[in-house]
């Protein structure tokens, strides 16, 4: 293929003392060069050179016993890591030699960044960190449409790849011949997708990550990828705002920034359109989003459409995309869609006697997953909760693969438990013939350990961060079961309200203690949530809005948002309506069905 307009050449930094010109090509040396340089010429005598005299000064940083070896301008990037005083030998410092370290050199591409961390000093200390040199402000906008129909997207390279990894090497080539019209700028989401996105879709990033796996798929769906493109500027947008609100406060340049226990209340949605350094990516987002749903809605009327994988695979992905733009609205119906796919889906390979495949395990996954913690918070005439009503115990396999397969990071036990409350809750009344099943209820509760669990892992640098997410959704799942099978129990038993009031407390220490930098706090939307809804104390609720916060920070997910503002509103409640309706009363009255995971 030949070049492009669409090609990035890329070329390291000039070397020290030789300058490039503006092709690239390097200048003629002046007429003097070789006698500029005899002084770095191994084996020379100055004193048999002809009229050359050798003025340069004896320095303290180069040993004697090499006096006409040569030296870096700059110290090595191991010297600078340490903050040592390095030799500047050519090729490898003598220090890094010393001590048996590998000199990693003095010229680089750029310099080193943490990205997705929170500095611990400096002048950022305290703030997340997203990229190599990333400002505030966003330089997208549209530029051009794509050719031939296909995805359009404006935005600069410059002000993109602030977010993305700038150790990471991932080709720009789409070689299938259905994606060549694609422009630039349609590229550079998807590869947003591809390095920022797919391990956000689940807790720890390994190579069986599914969501890795969708790029070959979008040739076989558009919905698919508008909506990887469009779910990637949600996303991105998100992390602009999150970067802005960071920045100290002499650099905020006139946009007002809320303390810490406020901060949801500002920059919302509305102010992000009317703001020319954050609108762009919005729009984008927004206008991919609506051609993503035009191409599904013709999708999924092909008689084709229960072989296809990328179609499924787009409706997963909206189900995705509406965690990271609200939590709320279309989760439901793309939900329902995707389970009357699959079930068509294994009553025909059930016929021909085929095995399931590897994407139909993880859409059957990530459909469970959902539906079941999606229906604690969705009213009880929805037609989603009529269908999770009944749970096969032999789900329990398929529920410890969204461990792995999702975000949510719920242990797959009492993701089970929930799935038993919510058949409980399907029911007109809770009647004394279900007091066995609520009794196994709550000794599977008692029995369920947190560090048990935590320590059936592989990585034991995880043991803590599991431990304290698994304290919280014992104790959240605590407090959704009190409210469906709390009548049947009495004030002695374990899910009284004596015992609640000391457990929730110390889940929200649990939380607490997963900071933003820690992948694990993008598991806590839920449990902090449920706890965050139950808690009647103030020192509590300021805790509350701090994990909350910290889960924004690190997701970039606006229903983190959404779900403090909910608190707020139930928080805000006067003494009579609590009396008169439960806080899970009063969010199932509401029209909308909260996704928060």
């Amino acid at each position: 293929m030949g070049p492009s307009a669409d090609r990035i050449i890329c070329r390291p930094p000039d070397p020290p003392g030789l300058p490039f010109d503006k092709k690239n090509t390097p200048l003629r040396p002046p007429a003097n060069f070789h006698l500029l340089c005899l002084h770095t010429s191994p084996g020379l005598n100055f004193t048999q050179t002809s009229n050359v005299k050798d003025t340069r000064q004896p320095t303290n940083d180069v040993p004697s016993a090499m006096p006409d070896a040569s030296h870096a301008s700059n110290s090595c990037w191991t010297c600078r890591q340490k903050r040592a005083k390095c030799d500047r030998l050519l090729p490898t410092c003598l220090r890094c030699t010393s001590l048996k370290l590998q000199c990693q050199g003095y010229d680089r591409p750029k310099k080193l960044v943490w990205t997705n961390s929170v500095a611990s000093r400096g002048k950022m200390m305290g703030k997340a960190t997203f990229g190599a040199d990333q400002e505030p402000n966003d330089d997208l906008a549209v530029t051009r449409p794509c050719q031939s129909g296909s995805l359009a997207v404006g935005h600069s390279w410059d002000t993109l790849r602030e977010a993305l990894p700038p150790s990471l090497d991932v080709s720009w080539s789409l070689i299938d011949p259905d994606l060549q019209d694609l422009s630039i700028d349609c590229r550079k989401y998807i590869r947003y997708f591809d390095m920022e996105m797919s391990k956000e879709c689940v807790v720890y990033q390994t190579t069986s990550n599914p969501f890795l796996s969708l790029m070959p798929l979008m040739s076989r769906s558009h919905a698919l990828s508008h909506a990887m493109i469009a779910i990637s500027a949600f996303h991105y947008s998100h992390r602009l705002i999150i970067n802005q609100m960071q920045v100290p406060y002499a650099e905020r340049r006139g946009i007002e920034v809320d303390n810490t226990s406020l901060w949801h209340k500002s920059q919302g949605r509305d102010w992000q359109l009317s703001q020319p350094n954050f609108s762009p990516s919005l729009r984008v987002a927004l206008a991919h989003k609506q051609r993503a749903l035009q191409y599904l809605k013709v999708e999924i009327q092909d008689d084709n459409v229960t072989n296809n994988d990328a179609a499924v695979a787009a409706i997963v992905l909206f189900i995705c995309m509406d965690v990271v733009e609200f939590g709320s609205r279309g989760w439901e119906h793309h939900l329902g869609g995707a389970g009357e796919i699959l079930q068509q889906r294994k009553a025909s390979l059930q016929n021909r006697s085929l095995g399931t495949d590897h994407w139909l395990e993880y859409f059957d996954t990530a459909y469970t997953t959902f539906g079941i913690m999606g229906a604690t918070l969705a009213p009880a005439k929805g037609s989603f909760s009529q269908q999770l009503a009944s749970l096969d115990p032999s789900l329990l396999r398929i529920l410890r693969k969204s461990e792995d397969q999702t975000w949510v990071g719920c242990p797959a036990e009492l993701l089970y438990l929930v799935s038993i409350i919510n058949s409980m809750r399907s029911l007109p009344t809770c009647s004394e013939v279900e007091q066995p099943k609520v009794a196994e209820l709550c000794k599977g509760l008692e029995n369920f350990s947190p560090s048990a669990w935590a320590e059936n892992f592989p990585d034991p640098e995880h043991y803590q961060s599991r431990s304290h997410l698994a304290h919280a959704y014992k104790t959240a799942v605590e407090v959704y079961a009190s409210h469906i099978v709390g009548p049947l129990l009495g004030q002695g038993q374990h899910l009284s309200t004596l015992y609640l009031d000391g457990a929730t407390r110390s889940a929200i220490l649990h939380m607490l203690s997963i900071s933003a930098q820690d992948f694990h706090v993008k598991s806590l939307v839920w449990p902090a949530f449920v706890i965050g809804a139950e808690i009647q104390a103030a020192d509590l609720k300021m805790m509350v809005r701090e994990i909350f916060r910290n889960i924004w920070i690190s997701s970039c997910c606006y229903n983190a948002r959404n779900a403090i503002e909910m608190l707020e509103r139930i928080w805000a409640r006067d003494d009579d309506e609590k009396m008169a309706k439960s806080w899970l009363n009063y969010l199932w009255s509401l029209e909308d069905s909260w996704l928060f995971l």
